[in-house]
């Protein structure tokens, strides 16, 4: 969530939040990120990948108009963690903490960062 975003305004409400992500394979806590360790199963992600429906009124009143926002993944990479059961608890917490309690997920990226095209030279 960037903080040029409708989202982010003091009036914005969120209304509702649903995980897209393959919950089968997405941790929650660190126990689970160890038990997945040992199993070596991982949870791969890429570019454009949904992860998160918000549901959504821009002036915060019960009268507007609700908007729906999918935001997607930006990276190839692992699914480290997800950030579930604190954002379905306190939605807000997207709009008031987005860069600590409110983050979403924890993707490690895989390959170069930036991308580069094919046939690119490094």
């Amino acid at each position: 969530i960037t903080v040029g975003m409708n989202l982010l305004q003091n009036n914005t409400k969120i209304i509702s939040v649903d995980f897209l992500l393959n919950q089968k394979h997405a941790p929650t806590s660190a126990g689970q990120k160890r038990k997945r360790a040992k199993n070596n199963s991982e949870a791969l992600v890429r570019p454009n990948d949904p992860l998160v429906r918000l549901n959504y009124c821009e002036d915060g009143s019960e009268d507007s108009v609700v908007k729906e926002l999918v935001l997607r993944c930006c990276v190839h990479g692992t699914l480290i963690e997800v950030n579930e059961e604190r954002i379905l608890a306190k939605p807000e917490l997207l709009r008031t903490d987005p860069l600590l309690d409110g983050y979403l997920a924890v993707i490690m990226p895989r390959g170069t960062f930036p991308p580069t095209p094919a046939g690119t030279k490094i």
